[in-house]
């Protein structure tokens, strides 16, 4: 149900200036020209539709009686009627002031009101609560972020100033521009405060302001914010507020992880009671959980740092301060520069965030917090005392991630209550035995441990353990025996198998590990012996798995498209390959795999591991059989792979063919194939759209006359195809009149070291939503087969050339043909010829060219450069001979490249580079001089 009234919501936390901006549009002339009918109504609380037809009814209903009785509840069914009798069709304007909270049996009867009012008329909501915005309407929503301290500053001296005396604005600037930096770039922090200095004009009055934080705690806070903040906390369930006050742990201006944060909640038993209801997961209530307190506008996002799975979120410092407030004897961040740290009262204290600089010890002083119940410590601290865990017995949490930790004491076993602990990115070894005695412990996380080799043999004693995160240990090359009996295991990064020869656990272990959820990865599977031993670990049982990556060696090398993050970083360090693409790790693991009946028994293997149907995402490498399984073949169930997403086939070195299954996956988002070397073609088994193949269900089809037209991936969005060096035909072996519609939603497309490829497929121009294409050492890749009076062309926005891009190297023109009308970035990577693409000037829409490590191109042809007109940024990296060129063109000839906005080179914006060089001596050196001593001095 759709309202014709539009809704704007401005959404953020108090302090913010929510209010204000609504009063700037309420009272704003031309607003009042233009609505004879406005109402405000400060609503405080939650939503209520009768109250808010009544205000209606006040100011729109016009001269007609307003019947509304007295006394009593007034139902919604009497203010509605009265609304749709009295109410005119001439445009109002509706303000709903600070409301915390609606529902939809409250929301959805107003809005079907609203069908029935003037379109011309707007409403304006005031919220601290993303989800208002978002039931409301999500198309209009303004979140107000922080002022600029240039702005912070214009709003506290107008207030401190009453607006005039310029001159003394201008003598207590530079001190009120480091009062500024306390506002946090609050607005109400700057009003408030410029009305604090409204009456101090001395520069000493100003001083005493900024040393003594005082006004922020007391009267600032208690009077303006505290009432603000202590509301929408009051308003909390009491759950949330516990989850929230116990984030006033992480030092201010601190990014925390959303699983971390959740995981530590749950160390703490902030979770426990709301197990049953949610069916025993945790990790999903704690989800719930924080984002609540993101929707109220608590913690707040980092978009910078946040990529795919991974969500880093901050508290800003109003909210911040507001949080330590109210546990300020209970949590502490402790700075200790030197073992002589000042002691503290640790009475009191329950948790505990330690910040280590310039030492490497743990002050003996905090073995005094005998109650602490969290410890978290950063600094690179090799060792830890063993009195530590013989004094903070009552510990729940114990964070020593990325400490630089060699070696975790056996009295660790006296942390009986600890339930989680943390050692991510720690140097040791191996872990104590003692470990395996801490019964209570939920969350074990040793991702990044890159030393560490063997787990505790007894691991399997630890039966409570929730979360064991193994990723990137590279080193661990087995599980101990007795793993299976960790039955509660929600969360298992990794599963490695063990060999008969190297001891371990057999894959059979994973039987009874059936609350698995989210991904994991089995390693090793070349080690197991045949079928039978696969099927006991009853794969297709563990149906809260999303994603399964199967590795039949050790290796698990990174693909170059990850999932979660489409990107590929060019100037990353490059491995090093043979002459076939093989790294030399890869090269040696091969010798394992060979042979007609390894070739046979992995199948078999791979045959008993068919996951569960919900699963999402699916990667399979190093797989030696030469045959798919039956549940990838022509015969599959199509409702099987119903739910993937994500599939990726790695180094199926024996495999001549592409799994038939591909033509029965209608929802999948992104497919990468890589070094199958055996595969020469694909075809019609892959583009499924032969007479032998179906057409998609009518709803996802398009219908021409009776025809059927077949859509090929109609879901994917990315495409890449990697170090197939056999791979000659991209041919979709279309019969003459046959219709159909080609990769609709395609976005990125990555075709990596493909020495034998020739041409795209035609029918790519179809993919009309492709913007990003990725050209890595194709060297005989061409537009199309073969030319044509005419060429259809290609709506990419961003092309990526590395190496030898074939004829995309060469020319952007075919037959006097552009193809790349609307490209806006252009990036060329070690080229092999000496001029950039024929064709350049043509790129009209081009904003970006970014050059890098060519060192054979010396130049850029003037003429090419000013038929760029849109272009916005040039930069030039690692090449040397265009370097020099550049450089003489800006000394010599800078209006042939003026039309360029920002020139970089080698990171440098170059402009502001050499005006320095050239007005050394008085300007005397000459161009070819300035050239010379820059490059000398690089």
């Amino acid at each position: 149900m759709v309202s014709r009234v539009p809704i704007i919501t401005i959404v953020g936390i108090g302090g913010m200036g929510k209010t204000t901006l609504a009063q700037l549009a309420f009272n704003d002339h031309n607003v009042k020209t233009h609505f004879n009918k406005r109402r405000w109504i400060y609503v405080s609380k939650s939503f209520d539709k009768v109250k808010v037809g009544i205000e209606i009814l006040k100011e729109v209903g016009g001269n007609n009686d307003i019947h509304i009785p007295y006394g009593g509840n007034i139902s919604w069914e009497v203010v509605c009627h009265q609304l749709f009798t009295s109410i005119s069709r001439e445009p109002f304007l509706l303000v709903l002031d600070d409301v915390w909270d609606v529902n939809a049996m409250e929301w959805n009867p107003f809005k079907h009101f609203l069908r029935f009012v003037s379109p011309k008329s707007r409403i304006i909501v005031t919220t601290c609560n993303q989800r208002v915005a978002d039931m409301m309407d999500r198309t209009n929503v303004h979140r107000l972020g922080t002022l600029s301290d240039e702005s912070c500053w214009s709003l506290l001296r107008y207030h401190a100033f009453g607006g005039g005396k310029k001159d003394e604005c201008k003598k207590l600037e530079e001190i009120g521009m480091k009062l500024v930096k306390k506002c946090n770039g609050f607005p109400l922090f700057a009003k408030t405060l410029g009305s604090l200095l409204y009456s101090k004009k001395l520069k000493n009055d100003w001083q005493y302001v900024l040393e003594n934080d005082a006004w922020r705690l007391s009267r600032f806070d208690k009077t303006f914010l505290s009432a603000r903040l202590q509301s929408y906390y009051g308003d909390l369930p009491s759950h949330l507020k516990q989850c929230f006050v116990y984030c006033s742990l992480i030092p201010k201006g601190y990014l925390f992880g959303k699983l971390p944060t959740i995981r530590e909640w749950i160390a703490q038993g902030f979770l426990s009671d709301k197990s049953e209801a949610s069916g025993g997961d945790l990790d999903e209530v704690g989800d719930d959980y924080f984002n609540d307190l993101v929707m109220c506008s608590f913690f707040q996002k980092d978009v910078r740092y946040s990529k795919g799975k991974f969500e880093y979120y901050q508290m800003n410092d109003l909210v911040y301060d507001f949080a330590k407030s109210l546990v300020e004897k209970e949590c502490f961040v402790l700075k200790i520069k030197d073992t002589n740290a000042q002691e503290l009262s640790f009475t009191e204290v329950r948790h505990l965030f330690l910040l280590i600089e310039k030492t490497n010890m743990i002050p003996s002083f905090i073995h005094k917090a005998t109650k602490l119940r969290t410890l978290k410590i950063n600094g690179q601290i090799p060792l830890v005392s063993s009195e530590l865990f013989c004094h903070l017995t009552c510990l729940r949490t114990l964070d020593l991630g990325g400490t630089y930790l060699e070696e975790l004491p056996n009295e660790i076993e006296k942390l009986v209550h600890l339930k989680y602990l943390n050692l991510a990115g720690a140097r040791v070894r191996e872990l104590p035995e003692t470990l395996t005695s801490m019964y209570n412990l939920q969350v074990l996380e040793l991702s990044a441990c890159k030393n560490l080799f063997k787990l505790p043999e007894g691991i399997g004693r630890m039966v409570n353990l929730l979360n064991l995160d193994l990723t990137e240990t590279l080193r661990l090359s087995y599980l101990p025996e007795g793993f299976g009996r960790l039955s509660r295991l929600c969360g298992l990064s990794d599963f490695i198998v063990g060999g008969v020869k190297g001891g371990g656990c057999k894959i059979g272990e994973l039987k009874d590990l059936n609350f698995l959820k989210g991904s994991l990865r089995i390693k090793g599977l070349g080690r197991v012996e045949d079928e039978n031993e696969a099927k006991m670990a009853c794969l297709v049982n563990k149906h809260h798995l999303r994603a399964v990556h199967f590795y039949f060696s050790q290796s698990t090398s990174l693909s170059r498209v990850n999932e979660d993050i489409i990107d590929v970083d060019e100037d990353e360090d490059e491995e090093e390959v043979d002459g076939k693409g093989k790294t030399k790790e890869e090269e040696g693991e091969e010798e394992i795999f060979g042979g007609d009946m390894l070739s046979r028994r992995m199948k078999d293997v791979l045959e008993s591991l068919q996951p569960h149907p919900n699963l999402e995402k699916l990667k399979i490498r190093d797989y030696p059989g030469a045959e798919y399984p039956n549940w990838m073949g022509s015969n599959a169930d199509v409702m099987f792979f119903s739910n993937l997403i994500f599939l990726e086939l790695s180094r199926c070195s024996n495999c001549k063919q592409l799994p038939p299954i591909l033509k029965k996956l209608p929802f999948l988002e992104t497919l990468v194939l890589a070094k199958m070397g055996k595969v020469k073609s694909i075809g019609v088994e892959f583009f499924a759209i032969d007479n032998a193949t179906e057409s998609l269900p009518k709803k996802d089809s398009a219908i021409g006359s009776d025809n059927k037209v077949d859509i090929i991936f109609p879901k994917l969005k990315v495409f890449q195809l990697d170090a197939m060096w056999n791979l000659k035909e991209w041919d979709m072996g279309v019969q003459y009149g046959k219709k159909f519609i080609f990769m609709p939603c395609l976005q990125y497309l990555l075709l990596i070291e493909l020495p034998k490829l020739k041409s795209f497929p035609p029918h790519l121009t179809q993919a009309t939503s492709l913007r990003k294409l990725f050209i890595w050492e194709c060297p005989k890749l061409t537009w199309m087969p073969s030319p044509s009076s005419h060429l259809p062309s290609l709506d990419v926005e961003e092309l990526v050339l590395k190496e030898n891009a074939g004829s995309f190297s060469k020319t952007f023109v075919s037959n006097n043909h552009m193809f790349l009308p609307k490209l806006k970035l252009l990036c060329v990577r070690k080229s092999p010829y000496s001029s950039l693409p024929e064709g350049l000037g043509q790129l009209t829409s081009l904003q970006i060219l970014d050059i890098r490590t060519c060192s054979k191109i010396k130049s850029i042809p003037e003429r090419e450069l000013q038929h760029l007109t849109a272009l916005q940024e040039l930069k030039i990296m690692r090449c040397r001979n265009l370097k020099l060129c550049f450089l003489k063109e800006i000394c010599e000839n800078w209006s042939k490249i003026s039309h360029i906005p920002k020139i970089f080179i080698d990171g440098e914006k170059i402009e502001q580079v050499v005006t320095s060089r050239l007005t050394r001596d008085g300007g005397k050196r000459s161009g070819q001089d300035t050239i010379d001593h820059i490059l000398d001095e690089r």
